[in-house]
């Protein structure tokens, strides 16, 4: 059978390790978290929506993100909002973006994209393309009081919440993100939010999570 030979000499040894063997083929099968496992599941992700032949990205990426490949429909991108030029200037002097933690519209609605998110591209107030793109350097989203953030001098706001979600940032320094913007209201995300949300103030900074393939097929060119 296969590598092992079974003959009819009276010793046991051959069949003591093909014993063996099959036992660990079968716990192998068995195996609900072996790779093969995990590879019978990606493709099944993958294949169970058949690719559109329209739904291409021919625009440049980084290879890899934080050492892991990426795979620009897998890799999400949060889309935050400046009010001010204050505000703009402490986020990139402190490396921190923060998010309001309330149940109010405008406030950052928790999800699996927004956990996982590895981009932040801001946008500026009266501002119709954005080009400030940040890599998200922490491993999860943290809780800052408002009292902690007195203290890093973050600009104060109109309506202060006693909490805030913050996360760590760093400039995205990759080649093909260069002398780069884009027009983030050709998301059909952020379409949708002009639809649904009736407050222009809410609307206007409404934080939101996009993929990297949709977001780069809104890339122009920085004049």
């Amino acid at each position: 059978m296969g590598a092992f030979s079974v003959n009819p000499n009276g010793k046991a040894d051959d069949i003591s390790e093909l014993s063996k063997f099959i036992d660990l083929v079968i716990a192998h099968l068995l195996d609900r978290a072996s790779q093969r496992e995990n590879v019978s599941h990606k493709a099944h992700q993958i294949y169970q929506n058949p690719k559109d032949d329209n739904h291409l990205l021919h625009e440049s990426l980084p290879e890899y993100i934080s050492g892991k490949k990426l795979i620009p429909s897998e890799v999400f991108v949060l889309i935050g909002y400046s009010t001010s030029n204050d505000r703009f200037k402490w986020y990139e002097e402190n490396k921190k973006y923060i998010f309001r933690m309330d149940g109010n519209t405008g406030s950052l609605e928790l999800n699996n994209d927004v956990v996982n998110a590895k981009y932040l591209l801001l946008r500026k107030k009266g501002e119709a393309h954005a080009s400030d793109l940040y890599q998200i350097k922490s491993k999860g989203l943290k809780v800052f009081s408002r009292s902690y953030l007195d203290t890093l001098n973050y600009p104060p706001s109109k309506n202060p919440k006693e909490y805030y979600l913050a996360i760590e940032i760093e400039k995205a320094s990759d080649i093909e993100f260069e002398n780069v913007s884009w027009d983030f209201k050709e998301l059909e995300t952020y379409k949708k939010i002009l639809e649904d949300v009736t407050n222009k103030y809410s609307r206007a900074g409404l934080p939101f999570t996009v993929s990297l393939t949709d977001l780069m097929k809104t890339k122009m060119r920085k004049e």
